[in-house]
């Protein structure tokens, strides 16, 4: 045990505990549609030495492996998001656009953080070249955007266009040019403020670094590709992933230390930039890019949750409280240097003149490289860096606030934007619409009505019609064809349900206008061709293969009988049903505290479309959907009580 560092265990454990409690700060923020990461840094603020000093001052340093880790996989991300092949068509677009924003944002926002940084005492000592040099890091990290935060945006809407391409090629290589521009500049600012000289040799070391950096992160590329053809388990890839990053840091380091002695010039090998084209790499010149896609889609939340927050709890939140004004400006100087960029950009591209007017509102979003890059000066600059870091947290925080409802916003505003229509209110009545008029269709509505529900089916005039008898359960109702107004007719919006079997394209036209124009959620889909199974996911819509559903149908059959004969109704005395949670006063309630028919269970709670994993202490919230067994009696003395009936 003499061999353990006790107190660098402790702070560790420390952290951990205070990490899982982020996660559900994080999420309590998200679920009032605040920044996810935002929870993350007021959990390590609050638990900081700003206030509580859970996380003492003295533990930071022992903490800055973390950092780096997270450091290194937010390099590898950004440079993973970097899809060269997806660019091409609109190559030349995308980097007037880049052009226009990186030039305009990095000069103004040296120039306004130079004037500003005068307020700030420690940065002013510094003299005028020195503040000069610490503004134009702040100009650099101002040029950094959030792909992870627009592409989430993208896909939260279904937008699609020529906009929403132009606005996340060019998100996506922003945050690989303010690497190299970062990169650039600490280096020169490491210069003047050191009281190095800046002479030929030192522009030399300078390009000798960026070129042995670019050609160390494709040799890392290489390797980390090589590596994710091994049959490893998914954590083994993962670690390696963090042992490369850790180790870049560690590099990085001694070449500084080795250069700085042996020639007088400090050799900034900049790890960062590293993973960031080892990323690039990846993504674009090997055959591993879905397999790294996973493995950062995987590992990214928790790595995530740790980075923010440990740069939470480095806060100094007294510097930060008293330069909110300079702060405020910067965002200020931020978003009009941003209009300049985008509408110039745009205009020698070629861009329509309705989208440049608009463009600014899609780049204001920051997020993980610039919080990265704001944790490096920090460590840098250590007698000036946390002060400047505060300040830059700061403004990245306020742009996250600011930049995804702007970039909605803009989406809708040209016409790319397609999110899903809210949900119908519920009117405490089970009632299915059922497209398409056939035997199938005819059994199905038989079988619902046997359970309560009220059946209407749609058919359209041209189908050929079935003999059949009329039942008084089932309303049989014609269309003209499948559009909004046809469907309005319907009163599609009141149904609870609905059940698509015709074509395929007929099909995806009905979820589409189900998705963007009724909000219905419950949407199932006789799906014909296997290949618009993710067309379908898309639209939340479930998509009912016959052939395998009757596959999967038999396997269960054979490996738990009795269950599954209860789903399928077999069971006289017992069945399944999923009912959602309407009944206010069961919000917040825990699942124990339900006063349910004592031969009922519940099975499962879906929340948000997930799997919640329940127990007796788990709160119930509206909406929440329970599947619960049961008598048939039962069941509906149990869907009174959900429901508030």
């Amino acid at each position: 045990m003499d061999s353990i560092d006790i107190p660098l265990l402790t702070a560790f454990l420390a952290f951990g505990l205070i990490a899982l409690a982020a996660i559900r700060v994080g999420n309590s923020f998200a679920s009032k549609r605040l920044p996810l990461i935002t929870g993350f840094l007021v959990t390590g603020a609050i638990a900081g030495p700003s206030i509580l000093g859970m996380i003492p001052a003295e533990a930071l340093p022992k903490l800055r492996i973390i950092d780096q880790i997270a450091l290194a996989f937010i390099g590898f991300a950004a440079g993973g998001e970097l899809h060269i092949r997806e660019l091409r068509g609109r190559l030349r677009a995308v980097a007037m656009t880049t052009g226009g924003l990186v030039i305009s944002t990095f000069v103004l926002g040296t120039i306004a953080a130079s004037m500003l940084f005068t307020r700030v005492p420690i940065i002013a000592e510094l003299g005028d070249v020195g503040r000069w040099a610490v503004a134009a890091l702040a100009g650099s990290i101002l040029v950094a955007r959030s792909p992870s935060s627009a592409i989430a945006i993208v896909r939260e809407l279904r937008a699609r266009g020529p906009f929403t391409k132009q606005a996340l090629g060019v998100t996506v290589i922003m945050d690989a040019v303010v690497i190299v521009v970062f990169a650039s500049t600490a280096a020169v600012a490491d210069a003047v403020l050191t009281g190095a000289s800046f002479d030929i040799f030192a522009i030399l070391v300078l390009l000798g670094g960026l070129l042995i950096s670019t050609a160390m992160g494709w040799s890392v590329g290489q390797i980390v590709a090589r590596v994710l053809g091994w049959r490893w388990p998914a954590w083994l890839h993962v670690a390696f992933l963090f042992a490369i990053g850790a180790g870049l840091f560690r590099l990085s380091a001694w070449a500084r230390h080795f250069s700085g002695h042996e020639m007088g010039h400090e050799l900034l090998i900049e790890p960062l930039f590293i993973c960031m084209v080892a990323g690039v790499t990846i993504a674009n010149a090997t055959s591993r890019r879905l397999e790294f896609d996973r493995l950062l889609h995987g590992a990214g939340p928790a790595v995530y949750v740790v980075f923010f927050t440990l740069t939470g709890a480095s806060l100094d939140l007294r510097v930060l409280a008293d330069g909110v004004l300079i702060a405020t400006a910067l965002v200020v100087v931020r978003l009009f240097s941003i209009a300049i960029g985008s509408f110039a950009g745009g205009s020698l591209a070629g861009a329509p003149s309705h989208h440049n007017r608009v463009a600014w509102a899609a780049y204001l979003t920051q997020a993980g490289v610039g919080l990265g890059l704001a944790k490096e000066v920090s460590a840098e600059f250590p007698a000036w860096g946390s002060t400047f870091a505060s300040l830059m947290i700061g403004v990245i925080v306020m742009n996250q606030f600011l930049g995804p409802p702007l970039f909605k916003w803009v989406l809708k505003k040209v016409g790319e934007a397609h999110p899903q229509a809210d949900k119908p209110e519920f009117d405490s009545s089970r009632d299915v619409l059922i497209f398409g008029l056939e035997i199938q269709s005819l059994a199905l509505a038989r079988q619902l009505a046997g359970h309560g529900w009220d059946v209407r089916i749609a058919t359209r005039k041209k189908e050929s019609p079935l003999q059949i008898e009329p039942m008084a359960c089932v309303d049989i109702v014609e269309i003209e064809d499948l559009t909004i107004q046809c469907l309005e007719k319907l009163e599609a919006q009141k149904f609870e349900a609905v059940v698509a079997l015709l074509s395929d394209e007929e099909n995806l036209r009905i979820c589409q206008i189900m998705y963007e124009d009724v909000g219905t959620r419950n949407v199932v889909v006789h799906m014909h061709d296997r290949e618009n199974r993710d067309k379908f996911t898309e639209l939340d819509a479930v998509p009912v293969e016959p052939g395998l559903a009757f596959t999967s149908l038999l396997d269960h059959m054979v490996r738990s009988p009795a269950t599954t004969s209860m789903i399928l109704g077999l069971d006289a005395d017992q069945d399944v049903e999923e009912i959602e949670i309407n009944a206010k006063e069961l919000d917040h309630l825990a699942l124990r505290d339900l006063a349910l028919p004592v031969d009922t269970l519940v099975l499962s709670v879906v929340r948000n479309h997930r799997q919640v994993v329940s127990h007796g202490f788990t709160r119930l919230e509206i909406g929440d959907h329970l599947s619960v067994m049961g008598s048939p009696e039962s069941l509906e003395d149990v869907r009174r009580l959900l429901e508030g009936d």
